[in-house]
């Protein structure tokens, strides 16, 4: 949002990847395992080393970098039917982009928490710019101004339409997170027991487990009733980025050791013997050489053999030719390189599996606690305004401070001064937003009775340092301020 504020057209951001809650986690990792960004990053980590991704700098970091030129770009293209609205006035895309960075407020930031029925998880932005979109060619301007101003008369209007829909909101928000406690109930009594899906999948899972299934579950399901084995797909197809990855492995390294042990092996079996017959594959010859052998299969095939440039042999036979010392060298080469792959095998196997043990305790621990939570305020049941302003608001702040109103007039305070700030600077360093939670954007109608408010900041002066620290540390960190004011905390 500060990017877009500055309207500089190249600006670029790298930030850690920050990722809340294990849905977004877990689909996270999909879309990389789809896309091939999980291989690809494997092979950089391989290139570089174990030791080095052990390091703390590069442990558990990832990178994202945010191309600001592009996202205007995708801006553009999204409201380019609102950009030659039937109003007078400066038509601008710049403009726009002030209303775009206005509107996301909305969704919360450092300074406002979001409208309760604006969760960025649930698609609230994409919501919010189809009203905007829909609602722009009306309303006879932008919804802010040069020098971060805001029209509260035309942020009416947007709000009159989110205020609408809240009950549908509220009411939808419930159905999915039943459903979702459903499907995972399901699951995990499934797997606790031991039980495989039935034959044919998810499809001949009861019918009332099915209905309760998230839209995914049953995209697949429907693959799989229609014949398409969405699930033996699924496997192939990890199968195969496994088997690319290897490949790609392969070709990215010179010859090693262990490639000239094994033709060195071959040839060996030639000069020793009277020769195996032609249709005997490089692996049955390894096998007469070396007997305790463990590759896989799949490490060793007859397309690898195939190949083989005449070259290469003929420089290997020469190798060979010199004499069973340097055969046996090499013998002992690919032994040692053998038990290196094993070691290192394992060893990625023993992380693997501590990973998902962690991985399974979270799980657990996040079930729990989502079952001993207690919803005071069940916003889908009548009554959930008032529930939810004594519960989350706290009724006895809101009446000894003037009431509900003044809840109402310290959010649309705080949306004129988050705007003055990013676009102008602090209008007032004395000014915070007095609640945890926000209003329901239906009881924020004719908000423009606010505008002396909205006007009326006095800058005064910031905090001194240990006072910004008092201010923002909990108890915990009382250690890193001054002794003498650890007892304020």
């Amino acid at each position: 949002m500060l990017a877009l504020a500055t309207h500089e057209a190249h600006f670029y951001i790298l930030r850690e990847e920050v990722l809340f809650g294990r849905k977004s986690i877990e689909t996270t990792e999909q879309r990389r395992e789809e896309s091939g960004f999980t291989m690809k990053q494997k092979l950089l980590d391989e290139a570089v080393g174990s030791v080095a991704m052990e390091l703390p700098e590069n442990a558990n970091k990832p990178l994202q970098r945010l191309s600001v030129p592009i996202l205007r770009e995708y801006l553009a293209n999204e409201f380019a039917s609102v950009m030659n609205p039937p109003f007078k006035g400066e038509v601008s895309f710049e403009r726009l982009v002030d209303d775009i960075v206005f509107m996301c407020f909305f969704v919360g930031n450092d300074f406002l928490p979001h409208l309760p029925s604006l969760d960025i998880r649930d698609g609230a932005l994409d919501y919010l710019f189809n009203v905007y979109r829909r609602l722009l060619p009306g309303l006879g301007g932008y919804l802010t101004d040069h020098g971060g101003k805001v029209n509260l008369d035309r942020v009416d209007v947007i709000l009159a339409e989110v205020g609408a829909i809240e009950d549908y909101v509220f009411e939808m928000k419930h159905k999915n997170e039943e459903n979702d406690k459903a499907r995972r109930a399901y699951m995990n009594k499934n797997k606790m027991n031991g039980n495989k899906l039935p034959a044919g999948g998810i499809a001949n899972a009861p019918k009332e487990s099915f209905q309760k299934m998230g839209r995914a579950a049953r995209i697949m399901a429907e693959k799989e009733a229609a014949g398409q084995g969405g699930d033996v797909k699924l496997q192939k197809g990890h199968a195969a980025k496994e088997e690319l990855r290897k490949k790609l492995k392969s070709k990215s390294k010179p010859t090693s050791a262990e490639e000239n042990a094994k033709a060195a092996n071959a040839l060996k079996l030639q000069l020793s013997s009277n020769g195996p017959s032609e249709d005997t594959t490089m692996e049955e010859k390894e096998g007469e050489v070396t007997s305790s052998s463990k590759r896989k299969a799949s490490e060793i095939s007859a397309d690898d053999t195939k190949e083989k440039d005449d070259d290469e042999e003929m420089e290997f036979e020469g190798e060979v030719s010199n004499g069973d010392k340097d055969s046996n060298e090499n013998d002992d080469v690919d032994d040692t390189n053998e038990e290196s792959e094993e070691d290192e095998a394992a060893m990625d196997e023993a992380k693997k599996n501590i990973k998902e043990k962690i991985k399974a305790v979270e799980r657990a621990k996040l079930d729990d606690y989502s079952k001993n939570v207690k919803d005071n305020v069940r916003l889908h049941e009548p009554g959930w305004k008032d529930r939810y302003y004594t519960d989350k608001c706290k009724a006895d702040d809101v009446k000894n401070h003037g009431g509900r109103e003044h809840l109402f007039r310290s959010y649309v305070v705080g949306l004129c001064w988050v705007m003055k700030y990013y676009y102008v600077g602090c209008p007032s360093w004395k000014w915070y937003f007095p609640f945890h939670y926000a209003p329901f954007a239906s009881d924020l109608r004719n908000i423009e009775r606010f505008h002396k408010d909205c006007e009326s900041f006095e800058l005064n002066e910031p905090f001194k340092p240990v006072e910004q620290l008092l201010s923002v540390l909990p108890d915990d960190s009382s250690h890193a301020v001054p002794k003498e004011a650890r007892w304020l905390m």
